[in-house]
């Protein structure tokens, strides 16, 4: 902050904080934060800022965002229409996987999202794909069998996303290559931050070891 302060100085320029921003992962992160100033301007605090439509937290309790929390909200209202949707279960699927999760899971394989609001989304959605009546009601059959789950099932389709996104970095020669490498050789279990740690902590959580 001192060589930005000087430099300011020297330019004539002025402080824009709303173009900062200030974050913290410690309890009383908002508290010091009051005290960060740069030309006597203090940067606005954030738990959540927008990267290309998906929100990253800044806190370092593992939960769903504000952002992603009115997505899944808007999944489940979409759902709630799907009734009016003609024919039969299958283009209801459909229609499920190419608009309904496009709107309403978006980011879920970026962003930390808690597994008992992916839950909560699956849970609608085989309620308004398959029903309430019938019989044999056995989700893993459902989507793994009669329907694509690893599209149209939110805690499917963020795993099927992570590890595509895996697949295709891995054999992408680069830096990031060398970095998914070095972080799934790594002898911890991957923290779950970023998509370099989420995909590898999905493949140890699925059992997967390496050679």
């Amino acid at each position: 902050l001192g060589t930005t302060a000087e430099w300011l100085r020297l330019t004539q320029q002025g402080v824009n904080p709303k173009k900062s921003l200030c974050f913290s992962l410690e309890p009383a992160g908002q508290r010091r934060a009051a005290a960060v100033q740069l030309g006597g301007e203090s940067f606005p605090f954030q738990r959540e800022f927008r990267v290309l439509g998906i929100g990253i937290r800044m806190t370092a309790a593992v939960s769903t965002g504000p952002l992603l929390q009115k997505r899944l909200a808007k999944g489940r209202v979409l759902l709630s229409r799907l009734h009016g949707v003609q024919g039969s279960s299958r283009r209801k699927a459909f229609v499920t996987a190419s608009l309904i999760l496009a709107a309403g899971a978006y980011g879920v394989e970026v962003a930390p999202v808690s597994p008992q609001d992916l839950r909560g989304l699956d849970a609608a959605i085989m309620r308004e794909v398959w029903g309430t009546t019938r019989p044999g009601r056995a989700q893993e059959i459902v989507f793994c069998v009669l329907h694509p789950g690893h599209l149209m099932l939110a805690s499917m389709r963020r795993t099927y996303l992570q590890l595509c996104w895996l697949a295709r970095a891995a054999r992408t020669a680069g830096p990031l290559q060398v970095a998914v490498q070095a972080r799934w050789e790594h002898d911890s279990l991957p923290p779950p931050q970023g998509p370099v740690g989420r995909a590898p902590q999905t493949l140890h959580l699925l059992g997967w070891l390496r050679a």
